[in-house]
This record gives C-alpha cells, sequence and structure tokens, in this order.
C-alpha cells in the first residue's frame, strides 16, 4: 500500500480493493494462463491505489470494482440502472474513462493522475454533483 496518502475512511471496501490491488503486485506474464500478456505494472498499481483513495471519498454505493484485464492493465468498472463506468490505468499515472450517467455519456483520455484533488477526480469520474 502507498503509504504517502492518508485514505479518509478505512472500510470494507477500501481494504478489500487495497488487498486486490496487493494480490496483482506479484504476478508474471503469462498470470491468466491462455489469456494473458503481461502482468500488472507495479507503477500502475501505484496509481490503481491513488484511484482506490480517491474513491474512498464517495458514498461505498457509488464505488467502482477494482479489476485487472489479461493484457495487465489496472481498471476500475461499475454497472448499474443508474451508472455505467469503464476506467484503465493506460500507464503509471495516466487514465481513461467512459462513463454514463442518466444518458449523459464522458469520455476522458490521458488524465493525468497526480494524488491531489482526489474527492474533485472522484467525483467527476462517478458523475457526482
Amino acid at each position: 500500500i502507498n503509504s504517502a496518502f492518508l485514505i479518509p475512511s478505512v472500510d470494507a471496501w477500501t481494504l478489500e480493493t487495497l488487498s486486490a490491488i496487493a494480490a496483482h503486485r506479484n504476478l508474471t506474464d503469462g498470470w491468466a494462463g491462455s489469456f494473458s500478456t503481461e502482468a500488472p505494472n507495479k507503477e500502475a498499481l501505484d496509481t490503481a491505489e491513488t484511484l482506490a483513495q480517491a474513491f474512498s471519498y464517495v458514498p461505498t454505493s457509488k464505488r467502482p470494482a477494482f479489476s485487472v484485464d489479461t493484457e495487465g492493465r489496472p481498471s476500475f468498472s461499475s454497472y448499474n440502472d443508474e451508472f455505467y463506468l469503464h476506467l484503465t490505468i493506460d500507464r503509471p499515472g495516466f487514465i481513461s474513462w467512459y462513463s454514463v450517467k442518466n444518458g449523459d455519456e464522458d469520455f476522458r483520455d490521458d488524465v493525468a493522475i497526480d494524488g491531489f484533488n482526489l474527492e474533485k477526480l472522484a467525483s467527476e469520474i462517478l458523475m457526482i454533483t
């Protein structure tokens, strides 16, 4: 866990998400069998921890789930009747996302994550006004 950040609330979601991120740190190429090409980049997982901190500012019901795709890219996603999100950490410190809320679409590409204004970032990603 990146100890440079303070997490506003340590709840079950935060602990589970940070544990899931940590579980991907020692994977090697081919980790998902024939479907996998690369292991997750450790610096990209650091970015995932920063995003987990950002999402810990919002209500638990609005927080997305963490996963790693078969190309080794960490991501967060959410899908329900009101909101859809697919966020990918493209490379360390940079994310892209596509979201839809009540028919309004938002696409951002190559957004730098610097660890500042995390509450604002989470609200922007999750389309919380």
